[in-house]
């Protein structure tokens, strides 16, 4: 680079806009056509007991158009568009092709993800439920996993709790950000400070991109967001708000092949193991 990088900097949108392929054509499309056919699985997966007579029905939450039986995922087609938006489905277990799913049902979930494919970038997927029984998300999960596993990729659990907590009520608030938010009990962070030096930060990347680490971007933003707001109905404590709390820092979240490890870059670097993982092992 020619100076300083700002914090946050979205590196696939500054290639985006060098107009240059990122990987090989051969592997960019072999990784193309493996991630059709994990999408045609994943469909049949979330509609294989979709009645084709049957009329779609409306979102439970505010309705969107959706394609019937399908996900509205594009891939990037010239090798150097990075710019996605979210979409988003609508799930019911009585069309999902899994062990629990009974014509009679009534739970459903909504399936969030990017709307292009666009690699190397990593390919987000959110599931977000309210009135859908564990035993259903349970095989649901397990088999994307093995979906995912079928097409060369690999399904990564992220800590969003980990990496983007929730805040602590305002009241309880003091001078120490960590303490501001709800962070899981007995978790503590890994924590490096940094010198107060601009090109720290392009150090720092070029060390964890490069072997060995080769960790991937998962994460990053030039704007600080999601500020904190008060519920003035809720009658509370009598304290008032000190200092403006935002969930979402300026910065990069990075992590490695496996989602073993995880580290957000801001004004502080904080390592993360990914708890996800962990909860997932045997005794040994």
């Amino acid at each position: 680079s020619n100076g300083p990088i700002d914090v946050g900097t979205d590196f696939f949108l500054v290639l985006q806009n060098s107009g240059e392929p990122v990987i090989a054509q051969e592997i960019r499309q072999q990784t193309l056509e493996n991630f059709l056919a994990f999408k045609a699985d994943l469909e049949k997966l979330c509609f294989g007991r979709r009645d084709p007579a049957a009329i779609p029905q409306s979102s439970p939450r505010e309705h969107v158009p959706e394609t019937v039986g399908a996900l509205d995922i594009n891939l990037d087609s010239t090798g150097h568009e990075f710019k996605v938006e979210r979409g988003r489905h609508s799930v019911y277990i009585k069309e999902v092709d899994i062990p629990t799913s009974f014509a009679e049902s009534r739970d459903w979930f909504e399936l969030f993800f990017d709307d292009v494919f666009a690699p190397p970038k990593l390919f987000n997927i959110v599931i977000q439920w309210l009135v859908c029984s564990s035993v259903h998300m349970v095989h649901f999960v397990s088999c994307l996993f093995r979906i995912a596993e079928k097409h060369g990729f690999s399904l990564i659990r992220l800590p969003i709790a980990q990496l983007f907590p929730p805040p602590a009520p305002h009241w309880v608030w003091g001078d120490d950000r960590e303490t501001d938010l709800d962070r899981l009990a007995l978790y503590p962070r890994r924590k490096i400070s940094l010198p107060n030096d601009p090109s720290i930060f392009e150090e720092l990347l070029r060390c964890w991109l490069a072997p060995p680490l080769e960790f991937h971007f998962v994460y990053a933003t030039q704007k600080v967001a999601f500020q904190v707001e008060d519920v003035k109905e809720l009658k509370t404590p009598l304290k008032e708000k000190r200092h403006d709390l935002f969930q979402r820092l300026k910065g990069w979240v990075l992590c490695d092949a496996d989602g073993l490890c995880l580290v957000a870059l801001r004004e502080t670097a904080a390592y993360y193991e990914n708890r996800l993982l962990f909860s997932a092992r045997g005794p040994d």
